[in-house]
């Protein structure tokens, strides 16, 4: 918003991006632009004041969601731990994501398979 002089008279003009490019709207000359000109500006205090409340907003919850110390040690130490109980029960971490058991054989417990081999091997026999 400003003052534009044309042959040597004020004129108040707004101006506003549309789709890229500079739009002017006129919106008076004298007293109803002084008039307007007092509107546009109690309209740019309200929007930095609703800005500045935006940003303490923000930085009270970030001071809110910041972890308490000692919190993130905490969890990289049972992230260790569970992964060294997995690891020595036989799993393993597939794509740095999902847990999966490993593949092998069991001496303890024949897979379903071996045992189903087994028994058409003994038919045949």
């Amino acid at each position: 918003m400003g003052w534009e002089y044309r042959n040597g008279k004020p004129y108040f003009y707004k101006k506003e991006r549309v789709h890229g490019r500079v739009k002017s709207t006129y919106l008076g000359r004298g007293a109803l632009a002084l008039f307007e000109e007092q509107i546009a500006e109690l309209q740019q205090e309200r929007i930095a004041h609703e800005r500045a409340e935006r940003q303490q907003e923000r930085a009270t919850f970030a001071a809110l969601a910041a972890p308490l110390p000692g919190v993130l040690e905490a969890v990289a130490a049972a992230r260790a731990a569970a992964q060294q109980a997995l690891q020595a029960a036989g799993y393993h971490q597939h794509a740095r994501g999902q847990w999966r058991k490993k593949r092998g054989i069991n001496d303890k417990a024949p897979s379903n398979r071996t045992a189903a081999r087994n028994t058409r091997a003994d038919r045949r026999a």
